[in-house]
């Protein structure tokens, strides 16, 4: 991810608007073996569920079960160590625009556009869209723009397609608060929607749901993007507090989703789906990106081919449940604070490592499958504190590793570093797989293996 600074000189716009939450999620683990295909393009892979897997040996979940309520989710939570806030996280889009009585049709003689509609709205105004194809305010810099709180943009009958005309960049500037958007494609713009509430304030709980955004097939182009950067005011107030992503694609961007500069908290993105163009030489061609933040949940979502990071959070609290990283130019998975990554799957990454943390924390990484990571070469697979070399709890559980470089997995041997590998397979033979600071190294030999074990670095890992 590329860093503040060189973002801040990117960054062009004010920011966006507001509420919404979950759809059901239901996720039922015990000890799981992921078992892909290596080397299928799309990775396809088969889950066995082992019975009665026991929490100490193969990391036992529970049950997280999410319904669609009006009101976020209260004592329901997922199964993971990370302290998730789930009333910080915006609720659903019925139970968001149930209330609002107000209804702009468009096209109508009232609001024969959707930025007419939009002039019109008071809050507590729902503006129904008729299914199509748009052009609005050809000669504005954005197309539409969404500064009143409480209002649901919504498209009714198909999606509700706007596309970019001469010289527009920005397809729309969402400032306000508790608003709904869904339905609604975003074609060929520079940008397709720029979050951030004006002069230093925290855009609250915006929701948007089954929204398509295509990027220009030249030059720059970002999908969802919280422009902002409030991390020198006083307090450092978040830029956008409550973000639900709900079965929303970003397609043929360099920068797909990101919090530029933040900070940025209760992010939630579910069945989310972004495909990068490929081809950018910039390091901050990223799938998903946050620069600051916490709170950040990834459930059931795929990024691929984008030309830098999958998923990069600069943040505190991290999930990552049921995801696919897939065909990315350099890390995977980047986690800066500690996270969960659980059930998820790695298949094809470059640079240095597929699996990053930096700061002292708690990384977990529970039933993953991690392959094609810079096959034939001799780098990291992962690397935990190698720059900042404070104490790492790190943790691989049930997880499969195969097809990757010779590097193996390095941990810093400084005082308060542990170190656990449970249940896992290994398919790379005689490459590194532990690098303990430099000081001790061990081999995906049946020799290495076992003296991994018998160092008290875990238990029942086998070599395939």
């Amino acid at each position: 991810m590329v860093t503040g600074s060189a973002r801040d000189a990117r960054n062009r716009a004010r920011l966006a608007p507001p509420p919404v939450l979950l759809g059901a999620l239901a996720l039922v683990s015990a000890g799981a073996w992921i078992v892909p295909t290596v080397g299928a393009p799309a990775v396809a892979h088969a889950v066995a569920t082992k019975a009665a897997a026991s929490a100490s040996s193969a990391g036992h979940l529970g049950a997280l079960s999410m319904a669609a309520s009006s009101t976020p989710p209260g004592p329901v939570r997922p199964a993971t160590f990370v302290p998730l806030e789930m009333r910080g996280f915006p609720g659903p889009t019925a139970g968001s625009c149930a209330d609002n009585r107000r209804v702009i049709q468009v096209p109508s003689t009232a609001a024969p556009t959707i930025s007419a509609a939009l002039a019109r709205a008071t809050p507590g105004t729902v503006v129904r869209i008729a299914a199509g194809r748009y052009r609005e305010n050809p000669r504005s810099w954005f197309a539409l723009e969404m500064g009143t709180a409480n209002v649901c943009l919504l498209s009714v009958g198909g999606p509700a397609v706007v596309t970019a005309g001469p010289g527009q960049n920005y397809g729309l500037l969402l400032t306000a608060s508790d608003t709904v958007i869904r339905g609604v494609t975003f074609n060929g713009f520079r940008a397709g929607i720029s979050l951030g509430a004006a002069a230093g304030g925290t855009q609250r709980r915006v929701s948007i749901e089954d929204v398509v955004v295509r990027g220009r097939t030249q030059g720059w182009s970002e999908g969802i993007v919280a422009y902002p950067d409030h991390r020198q005011l006083p307090g450092r107030p978040p830029v956008v507090d409550g973000l639900l992503l709900r079965r929303v694609q970003v397609l043929g961007t360099v920068l797909g989703i990101s919090c530029n500069a933040g900070p940025c908290a209760h992010w939630w993105l579910e069945g989310v789906r972004v495909v990068g163009r490929g081809g950018s030489e910039d390091s901050g061609a990223d799938a998903f990106a946050i620069e600051e933040g916490r709170q950040i949940v990834v459930v059931g979502s795929t990024v691929a081919r984008v030309s830098a990071d999958g998923i990069d959070t600069k943040a505190s609290d991290v999930v990552v449940l049921r995801s696919t990283v897939r065909d990315v130019g350099r890390n995977a998975i980047k986690l800066w604070r500690g996270g969960d990554v659980i059930d998820s799957v790695v298949d094809g990454s470059g640079a240095d490592a597929a699996l990053v943390g930096d700061a002292a924390g708690r990384y977990r990484y529970l039933r993953l499958s991690l392959t094609r990571h810079a096959p034939g070469g001799n780098g990291y697979v992962g690397t935990w504190g190698y720059d900042a070399q404070e104490p790492i709890r790190r943790e691989i559980v049930g997880s499969r590793f195969a097809g990757n470089s010779s590097g193996g997995l390095y941990v810093p041997a400084v005082p308060g570093t542990s170190v656990s590998f449970r249940n896992n397979l290994f398919a790379d033979r005689g490459t590194k797989l532990l690098d303990f600071g430099g000081r001790q190294l061990f081999m995906a030999t049946p020799e290495g293996v076992g003296r991994l074990q018998a160092a008290g670095f875990g238990a029942g890992n086998r070599l395939q």
